[in-house]
């Protein structure tokens, strides 16, 4: 190794300088200080909630130190991300224990219910080695080994992880703490790696202590939906405004008129009430109806905007003729009529209706479970009474909603 003196440890390294607000410039550079305080301000938001222990933030805490002291060593990049694993790692080890306050529920070979008292997931598993015990809480055809892919499942299991699609970032994150223990080769990246890699871990252990992240892209809160009028004018064009703004779109005079719950920037213009067709749910509030009925309504109703989970959804999809129809809520389909509820059916939980569509539509197998190729999860498929007793199982319970014939032009039907 070369030794270097301390003024050039000290340089600050061009390439993490070429890195801006604006994204990769080629054509200049920021100075070493706004440099500097670009790459602290990528990671400053990314807060661990109060109830993280210790042992985990530590660890945090070291990944961003490292990004910052990025300016000075690019490597310092591409060894947050490596280390980010770990850091998940003993999250889950801290929280598993945590959840027990320290004392598991195992099975001995007679069957009978005990608490082992430990204070780390290695050592209970050597005293299940040792004392032929199970973990009560583990299906008994598994042996427990403490592995990360049996706590990221553990997790799941107790809602303490959720979401169809952070369910894909999870299995990337035990795919890179495998190849963190068996590597395949050299590899260098970049500071906006580093950066989302921090997020994201944040995100991972803030819900694994039970809180979810404001506009989070791995466990976001539940999103505001606000008070929405759309109408559809006579010549099928469509138009969408906030309910409170309705009484100054003269225009819509002569629209027929939905008022919903729903996002701001969502696709509305896809609306309809008998499907999913929105990113978000959308809520039919009233109509469909004529403008000044629609005011009307708001009038005597003052309807508020509200906050709706969306990850984890239940969505229906049927299958008829070779043809498979677009996702509906339960509770639609529940309310229409006998004959509209024949055909083949299938079940899917996924965090968004596009993401059960394609599970459906292109078949992917095995149905039923957590799909490796989508982020959806198949639940059950066959009639429609199957399904209901499927729910039923599950505590599930409908409230039938009669949906009218309501629905947005659409941007593409044509």
């Amino acid at each position: 190794m070369k030794i270097v003196p301390l003024a050039q440890l000290q340089a600050p390294d061009e390439g993490v300088r070429r890195f801006s607000p604006l994204g990769l410039s080629m054509a200049g550079m920021l100075t070493a200080e706004a440099a500097a305080e670009h790459q602290q301000h990528t990671i400053t938001s990314a807060e661990l909630v109060e109830a993280v222990p210790g042992e985990t933030r530590a660890s945090f805490e070291r990944l961003r130190t490292l990004h910052s002291h990025g300016i000075l060593c690019y490597d310092a990049f591409t060894a947050v991300v490596d280390l980010a694993p770990l850091v998940a790692d003993l999250a889950l080890r801290e929280r598993f224990l945590a959840f027990y306050a320290n004392e598991v529920p195992v099975i001995d070979r007679d069957g009978s219910e005990q608490l082992v008292r430990t204070n780390a997931v290695g050592q209970l598993v050597e005293t299940l080695k040792q004392e032929n015990l199970r973990l009560g809480d583990w299906p008994p055809s598994e042996q427990f080994q403490g592995g990360f892919g049996q706590l990221l499942r553990w997790a799941r299991r107790h809602d303490l992880l959720s979401g169809q699609r952070a369910r894909q970032s999870e299995q990337w994150l035990q795919r890179a703490r495998n190849r963190i223990a068996h590597p395949d080769g050299h590899h260098v990246l970049t500071p906006v790696t580093s950066a989302r890699e921090i997020h994201d871990l944040a995100e991972i252990i803030n819900r694994l202590w039970g809180s979810r992240t404001a506009g989070g892209r791995l466990y976001p809160a539940p999103i505001q939906r606000e008070v929405l009028a759309l109408g559809v004018e006579e010549d099928g064009a469509g138009s969408i405004c906030l309910a409170q703004a309705l009484g100054d779109y003269g225009s819509l005079l002569h629209a027929t008129v939905l008022l919903v719950r729903g996002v701001p920037g969502d696709d509305l213009f896809e609306f309809d009430v008998r499907y999913e067709n929105t990113r978000f749910p959308a809520q039919l509030l009233w109509g469909p109806g004529s403008y000044p009925d629609a005011l009307s309504w708001l009038a005597q109703h003052e309807p508020r905007s509200d906050t709706v989970e969306y990850l984890d959804r239940w969505f229906v999809i049927r299958r008829a003729e070779g043809r498979t129809e677009l996702p509906c809520r339960l509770e639609v389909v529940a309310g229409r009529p006998e004959q509209e509820r024949s055909g083949h059916w299938s079940l899917v939980r996924a965090d968004s209706p596009n993401d059960a569509f394609i599970h459906v539509k292109y078949e992917h197998q095995p149905f039923c479970g957590p799909c490796q190729s989508c982020a959806a999860d198949g639940i059950a498929a066959g009639a429609w009474a199957d399904l209901i007793t499927v729910l039923g199982e599950r505590g599930v319970e409908i409230t039938p909603v009669v949906a009218p014939e309501a629905r947005m032009p659409g941007r593409w039907r044509t």
